[in-house]
């Protein structure tokens, strides 16, 4: 018989959060001030590493979140610094904006 429907309510749930999570890295590494360089979280440098002739593809980034997030604790981690280097690339544009 197939998944009862509370697992599957959990899982579709779970594929909500990857993807949210992917567009979020996304909009990170397109930023005009994105600088990976300046990324603290080293995790964080990796899900981000350049793939082969630029910057991840959502694929990529799909297969690199299933393979690091085995940990809620671990996603929650990646979540809060998506945010802070969105943030942080925002400050540094603004910054440069004022010359």
């Amino acid at each position: 018989m197939g998944q009862s429907r509370f697992r599957a309510g959990d899982a579709f749930s779970s594929v909500q959060d990857t993807e949210s999570l992917v567009a979020h890295l996304r909009r990170l590494v397109q930023h005009r001030a994105y600088d990976r360089s300046l990324i603290v979280s080293e995790v964080l440098r990796r899900l981000l590493a350049p793939g082969i002739g630029g910057p991840p593809s959502p694929d990529d980034l799909r297969a690199r979140l299933a393979a690091a997030c085995s940990d809620p604790k671990l996603r929650d981690y990646i979540t809060r610094n998506v945010a802070l280097e969105l943030d942080a690339a925002h400050a540094r544009s603004v910054e440069r904006a004022r010359g």
